[in-house]
């Protein structure tokens, strides 16, 4: 009896020792098995590779570290740099902020592998020049007699050739009541005009009008000068449908013929140039300042023409925008101006309501 009662002893604790032994073997096999070798990078891609960015402004630059394969690899530490921090900043995170014009390189690296950015710093560009204050003609020539100077801000009739009651001698042709499929012009009002506000002449061009005709002409017929300035502030609406042949503004006359200023830009979104016209094939385009001239905001207009030195000159907003030298003006003298703001040319329809603002005119000449 106690021979059995040591061999079953033995057994066990036999038992428990193979158990505990097989017991940690196996846990250290699970665990093998569920780990997965590392995937190291082999490149790194940075986007977008090449930038531009204004002074004062940020951009986003985005690093993705890839394989061997090129797939992308996730959970991976980024670290920024730039070579020229003068020119621009770069967080670690990859946004790159303008500081001063130039050139720099970025770089993000990834596990030893890296990839690069160039970013190009621009300074902003200036801002327009402020419009010169209202009755002021800044580039008038010295000396020049006083022809007109009205504010158009009296009512107009609204048919036939007449004298308009209250202004100092101008005359309304082709006007229509409000409503007429081939436009009208009325006194309206605007606050925000800067010749002499509020009263302003509004010509309204309606969806739906047939291209070659103005909505009304407004003119003054007592002009006999060898060397004219003509003046005035106009704004055209935004949008303003500018197509083929674009959309007159005015017209100076000559005994025969006449030269006349248009605004063109098919296809721009904001605004357009203003050309002058002199005789035929004469046609004058921004040749001095080339931007654009926008819709929506009210802009002091100059026009300058001699005759003797056949100079003929434009500003916008006191800005020099066309400069020509010698030009042939037809016939002996200028002898009338009409806002006559025809649109286009023949046979389009408008497909929006347009409409043409002018506040105060100004003429002088000799």
């Amino acid at each position: 009896m106690p021979f059995k009662h040591n061999l079953s002893r033995r057994l066990v604790l036999l038992h428990a020792t193979i158990v505990g032994i097989a017991i940690p073997v196996a846990a250290c096999q699970k665990s093998t098995a569920s780990t997965a070798p590392r995937v190291s990078v082999a490149s790194v891609a940075v986007t977008p590779a090449t930038a531009s960015v204004q002074v004062g402004k940020s951009m986003q630059l985005t690093a993705t570290p890839k394989d061997a394969s090129g797939n992308p690899l996730t959970g991976r530490v980024i670290t920024w740099a730039t070579n020229n921090s003068s020119v621009q900043t770069l967080s670690q995170s990859g946004m790159a902020y303008g500081v001063a014009a130039g050139t720099a390189t970025d770089t993000a690296t990834s596990e030893g592998q890296s990839g690069l950015a160039t970013v190009t710093v621009t300074t902003l560009p200036p801002p327009p020049p402020p419009p010169p204050p209202p009755g002021v003609w800044p580039n008038e020539p010295a000396g020049l007699p006083l022809v007109t100077d009205w504010g158009l801000d009296v009512a107009l009739p609204t048919s036939g050739d007449v004298p308009i009651p209250g202004s100092p001698g101008w005359h309304v042709n082709f006007n229509s009541s409000v409503g007429n499929q081939q436009g009208w012009a009325l006194l309206g009002t605007d606050a925000s005009a800067l010749g002499s506000p509020p009263g302003i002449y509004d010509f309204v061009y309606p969806s739906g009008m047939v291209q070659g005709s103005a909505p009304a002409t407004v003119y003054y017929p007592s002009i006999n000068v060898q060397e004219i300035y003509i003046g005035f502030w106009w704004k055209a609406s935004n949008p303003t449908e500018l197509i083929g042949a674009g959309q007159k503004i005015c017209f100076e006359f000559y005994p025969t013929g006449n030269a006349y200023m248009v605004y063109t830009g098919s296809g721009r979104p904001g605004g357009g140039h203003i050309d002058i016209v002199t005789s035929g094939s004469n046609r004058w385009t921004f040749n001095v300042d080339a931007t654009d001239v926008p819709f929506g905001q009210w802009h002091q207009v100059e026009w300058y023409m001699s005759r003797a030195s056949g100079a003929l000159k434009l500003w916008v907003d006191g800005v020099l925008k066309t400069s020509v030298a010698n030009v042939s003006y037809p016939g002996s003298s200028f002898v009338m101006f009409q806002f006559s703001p025809t649109w286009g040319g023949v046979g389009g329809v408008k497909t929006e309501t347009d409409h043409y603002y002018f506040d105060h005119v100004h003429i002088s000449g000799r």
